[in-house]
């Protein structure tokens, strides 16, 4: 059999995410109550690309560090405002105090307690409780190389996720903006969990 052109790999992606819709629209909206996002942007590559269609489903339990979330940021996060001042060679550690309308979606590389800074664009984690930080397996990365003049893919200076709060990074660490820049997401703003 010969390998599929461009525009038949292009009308069977199509014709399965059409499949796809009328499928979840038969289970009321989405499996368990799960709807279907389109990635707008190049933030989670090269996990998910620009256009990729995912289901998100509702949080059931404790969101897990690792798994990739939609959510709404902080009013401010398409200015990349910081909920207060930020020290030289930190991340933002605390958004502003309300939520926006927008949703994104990125992966929670912390929660609640932990202790973290960011060098060369991996995320080095202190648990509460642990005496070390731990570096994030994240094989799932895209090399970090930010924009000329950012220094976006290292911050050294660690700061601590409050409570209730979970710290989110695009995959596209230099392209990405995310809580680097607006701080935490409370779980109260996170909408579901992508299911892939």
């Amino acid at each position: 059999m010969a390998p599929l052109t461009a525009i038949e790999r292009a009308f069977t992606s199509a014709v399965l995410v059409a499949a796809l819709a009328v499928s979840v629209a038969a289970c009321g909206g989405g499996l368990g109550g799960g709807r279907i996002y389109r990635v707008p942007s190049g933030a989670m590559e090269p996990t998910l690309k620009i256009g990729d269609r995912v289901i998100v489903a509702p949080l059931e339990s404790t969101p897990r560090i690792g798994e990739i979330v939609v959510f709404h940021p902080p009013r401010g996060a398409d200015t990349d405002r910081c909920g207060r001042p930020v020290m030289g060679g930190e991340m933002c550690p605390q958004p502003l105090p309300k939520d926006s309308s927008m949703n994104f979606v990125k992966r929670i590389v912390a929660g609640p307690g932990d202790r973290i800074y960011l060098k060369d664009g991996h995320v080095y984690r202190k648990p509460p409780g642990s005496s070390h930080f731990a570096p994030e397996r994240d094989i799932y990365i895209r090399e970090c190389q930010p924009p000329a003049g950012s220094s976006q893919c290292t911050y050294p200076r660690p700061i601590t996720v409050p409570a209730g709060h979970w710290f989110m990074l695009g995959d596209n660490r230099g392209e990405s903006d995310d809580s680097r820049l607006w701080g935490p997401v409370p779980t109260a703003w996170l909408v579901g969990v992508v299911k892939m």
